[in-house]
């Protein structure tokens, strides 16, 4: 599921993720 997805990287952000969140 995509929501449990998002919800683990808006807490557990990776290096990749965290550069299209911030």
């Amino acid at each position: 599921m995509e929501i449990k997805r998002a919800y683990r990287y808006r807490f557990y952000p990776t290096e990749g993720q965290a550069r299209e969140l911030a």
